[in-house]
């Protein structure tokens, strides 16, 4: 499906990648939900974290709604994310919205640019 995006002529390509109710054999299907759960930092540390440093502290919020279609798929999983659309196949190369594993992969991805941050450039919290 395509959606708009809040830009003129910016679309998402949102993929659908589960099946139906007692289908089986989608792409979300072969993914263990439980090897690719993800917890979000809550407000409550949010607001110990703007304590802890108090007045002049710096914060930060990424929208990472674009950051997973930069994160190429390994090139034998294209057969996974390949369509057909008027008359013509196209395969996914990158992380596409809707697979049950993209928010866990990238997050491993932006922990590991974190992990950089900190011992590179002694960047912490």
């Amino acid at each position: 499906m395509l959606f708009p995006r809040g830009q003129p002529g910016k679309w998402y390509l949102i993929v659908d990648l589960s099946s139906q109710e007692g289908g089986g054999g989608s792409v979300n299907d072969g993914i263990n939900p439980d090897e690719f759960t993800i917890h979000y930092i809550t407000m409550d540390q949010v607001i110990c974290l703007v304590s802890k440093f108090g007045a002049g502290a710096l914060m930060a919020k990424f929208d990472v709604e674009v950051a997973y279609r930069n994160v190429p798929v390994h090139l034998s999983h294209h057969y996974l994310l390949g369509m057909k659309w008027c008359n013509q196949f196209y395969v996914d190369s990158a992380l596409p919205f809707g697979l049950q594993s993209a928010l866990f992969i990238f997050n491993t991805i932006a922990d590991m640019v974190e992990w950089i941050l900190v011992i590179s450039y002694q960047i912490r919290d």
